[in-house]
């Protein structure tokens, strides 16, 4: 895959804000799917949940696109908008997944102490909570756990890219792994009340 033309993104960026709808349906075609693939990589949203926040997403884009200054690529540009939306759509959720009642304190001391990604996308029952959960962290914790957990960057690389300390970073991690069982415990003890209203 070649490397972004800053130039041309620019180029794109400027058109679609003068109201080019070539350039609008430019965006569409080749960017639509990058992004929803993301989604799906780093979201835990399911093939229509991505699409439909991947479409939020470019429509996002063709609104805003006279912000776009090339400071970064375009798609990085597009993700980022992409995480803001999907912190919305979780937000907007006012249904919790049935399996919540599953939700232990086997899996409350993996999210407190070990890796996310690996021993929770064994468990169904958490991985839809923990990504409910995720997402309605701060920006700055759920950015940071996003870049250790499921990217696996180190605190170093994630320092740079956020451009804080490492000490800050580490910070973080740690406001954002308590806040994340802090926010499933409460899922957890939602589920619980549900599950007894329906008996």
């Amino acid at each position: 895959m070649t490397s972004p033309d800053p130039r041309a993104e620019q180029r794109l960026a400027a058109a679609i804000a003068a109201g080019d709808p070539e350039a609008a349906r430019t965006l569409c075609e080749e960017y639509l799917p990058q992004v929803r693939t993301s989604l799906r990589r780093r979201s835990g949203l399911d093939g229509e949940a991505a699409l439909e926040v991947a479409q939020e997403t470019i429509l996002a884009a063709l609104r805003s696109a006279q912000f776009f200054r090339g400071e970064s690529s375009l798609l990085t540009w597009l993700c980022a908008i992409a995480r803001r939306k999907t912190a919305d759509h979780y937000r907007r959720a006012v249904r919790q997944p049935a399996s919540l009642d599953g939700l232990t304190a086997e899996g409350l001391a993996i999210i407190d102490t070990g890796p996310l990604p690996d021993e929770l996308a064994e468990r169904s029952e958490l991985a839809a909570a923990v990504h409910s959960a995720l997402w309605l962290l701060p920006d700055n914790q759920r950015e940071a756990v996003l870049l250790k957990y499921l990217e696996d960057h180190s605190v170093a690389e994630i320092a740079a890219e956020l451009g804080r300390s490492e000490k800050a970073v580490e910070s973080l991690l740690s406001r954002g792994r308590s806040n994340l069982r802090r926010r499933l415990t409460a899922l957890a003890e939602a589920g619980k009340g549900k599950g007894g209203r329906r008996k």
